[in-house]
C-alpha cells in the first residue's frame, strides 16, 4: 500500500528520519572524537619516542666477571702479586671485608650474558660457576647461580647485583691456611 504523494505524514517521517540521522552520526562523532583524538595522540608519541630512540645509544651488553681469590694472614714466602689495576678495589674491599692481610687473584673469567642462557665460567681447576640472567630492570640483574667444587654443588641462589658492585661468597678454608673467596660482579 503506497501513500499518495501529497501525504502530509510522509514528509514529517522523512524530516524524523533525517533528524535522527544527523543526532546519530552527531552522537557517534561525539563518542569517536576522544577515540580519535588519542589515536592522533598514540600516533605522535610513537613519532616521538621513535625519534627520541634513533637518538640513543644502545644499551651496553652486561658482562660478569668472576674470580677466585685466595685470602690469608700468613706472610708469604713470597709477596702476592698485586691485583691488576681494573681490581686494585676488590682487593682492598676483600681484606677489608674478611679481615685478611694478603690475598691474590688465583683466576678470573669474564662472559657476556644473554637473557636465559646459562654460561658457565671455570674457575681455577675445581671451580665451576654457572649463571643465568633472569632479567635487569634499573641497573640491577637477576642472576641465577650454581657454583660447584668438581662434581658437588655448593651453592644454588638467586642474586640482584648491581653494576660495578660486587658480591663476595666466602668459600672453603685452604689446606694452606687461608680462604678461598668467589668474587662477582656485573660490568
Amino acid at each position: 500500500m503506497s501513500e499518495p504523494a501529497g501525504n502530509p505524514r510522509r514528509g514529517k517521517r522523512k524530516a524524523f528520519s533525517r533528524t535522527l540521522s544527523a543526532s546519530f552520526l552527531g552522537l557517534l562523532l561525539v563518542l569517536a572524537a576522544p577515540a580519535i583524538n588519542d589515536a592522533a595522540n598514540v600516533a605522535a608519541l610513537a613519532e616521538k619516542t621513535e625519534k627520541g630512540l634513533k637518538g640513543e645509544k644502545a644499551p651496553t651488553a652486561e658482562t660478569l666477571w668472576a674470580g677466585l681469590i685466595y685470602a690469608t694472614n700468613d706472610t708469604p714466602a713470597t709477596p702476592f702479586p698485586p691485583f691488576p689495576a681494573a681490581r686494585v678495589e676488590l682487593g682492598r674491599k676483600v681484606k677489608g671485608v674478611f679481615n685478611y692481610t694478603q690475598a691474590k687473584l688465583i683466576s678470573e673469567r669474564r662472559e657476556a650474558l644473554t637473557d636465559g642462557k646459562e654460561h658457565l665460567l671455570p674457575l681455577g681447576k675445581t671451580f665451576r660457576l654457572y649463571a643465568t640472567r633472569r632479567r635487569t630492570a634499573d641497573g640491577i640483574a637477576t642472576l641465577w647461580l650454581r657454583l660447584f667444587r668438581d662434581e658437588r654443588m655448593l651453592v644454588e641462589t638467586e642474586v640482584q647485583l648491581g653494576r660495578n658492585s660486587p658480591l663476595l661468597l666466602r668459600g672453603p678454608l685452604s689446606t694452606k691456611g687461608g680462604q678461598l673467596i668467589i668474587a662477582l660482579q656485573v660490568e
